[in-house]
């Protein structure tokens, strides 16, 4: 049964790629400037401009290069970066480890505060430790991720002076990773609290709870498997936060100037460089896919 669904969830999610891969062909094709005039070194002439066009395949008609792209994608070829002339899946393989190092750092910070927060204003329902955890849910909430980290930056690094304001560090250190990690985790920390404490609560009125209460088991035990049971819908929400804590990688990566996946997808669209932008989309549709797959199983 099991099996039978995930192949079904795999064959669904193959228009889903086509889907991704189309949009973005379009979309990047649509932007406005000319890739070869960012690379041709001035003077050129007609002749140097019409051979690059030629060697990038841009001379071809947008459906012949579509069609072409397609048919590469199928054979796992990505194409080659404009700008650096290095293939699309060595570039990706460079930067995406940073970037998913950063992505599970930050989901394990908003799953330690969440999980806190909401078993700590569950407990204490309806008093003012309550209320203030739901002040702390909205504000951040609210609160857009680019601002908060600016703002992070500009305490902790500015006025403070703790912790560095961008960069990865040579070699890659632990330091380089506690504010942009630390915007992620306090923006998917929110709503995820807000589950938890909800959750909490539903399984604290269960009435294996009170049993436990009323024979004197030690108040520990008690929360711990009212714990167990409220965790059930938080896991699954903790997946999707990590499929759209992958796509927000762009932007925090862009604030902190941490040189990972989301900024090189970045740097692709200010260069034009469209195999790349390509090639960066598809890996984000396709581990939004795994991980949605991955939660369907797990939810069976």
């Amino acid at each position: 049964m099991q099996l039978n669904y995930i192949i079904k969830r795999l064959i669904y999610a193959i228009p889903v790629l086509w889907g991704v891969i189309t949009v973005t062909f379009i979309l990047s094709r649509m932007m406005p400037g000319d890739p070869v005039l960012l690379y041709l070194q001035t003077p050129f002439s007609e002749f140097d401009y019409q051979e690059m066009r030629e060697a990038l395949g841009l001379n071809q008609p947008l459906i012949i290069q579509y069609f072409d792209y397609i048919w590469d994608v199928i054979h796992l070829e990505f194409g080659r970066s404009i700008s650096s002339d290095i293939g699309v899946q060595d570039l990706v393989a460079q930067k995406l480890p940073a970037s998913l190092i950063l992505a599970l750092f930050g989901i394990a910070i908003a799953i330690v505060i969440s999980i806190l927060l909401g078993v700590y204003t569950a407990v204490h329902h309806n008093t003012y430790k309550d209320y203030a955890g739901t002040i702390f849910a909205i504000f951040f909430v609210s609160m857009p991720q680019f601002w908060l980290g600016i703002m992070l930056i500009l305490f902790f690094s500015v006025w403070i002076d703790i912790f560095p304001a961008g960069g990865r560090g040579t070699p890659p250190d632990f330091i380089h990773l506690v504010l942009p990690a630390l915007t992620i985790g306090l923006t998917y920390a929110a709503p995820q609290m807000r589950l938890t404490r909800s959750s909490m609560l539903e399984s604290l009125g269960q009435d294996y709870v009170r049993t436990a209460q009323a024979k004197g088991c030690p108040r520990t035990r008690v929360l711990y498997h009212a714990l167990r049971n409220a965790l059930i819908p938080v896991v699954t929400q903790i997946g999707f936060q990590i499929a759209y804590a992958i796509g927000a990688l762009v932007l925090i990566e862009v604030v902190f100037s941490y040189p990972g996946f989301g900024k090189l997808a970045y740097d692709s669209i200010l260069t034009r460089d469209y195999p790349v932008l390509q090639g960066c989309i598809l890996v984000m549709g396709f581990m939004f896919v795994a991980i949605n797959l991955l939660i369907d199983s797990y939810t069976l």
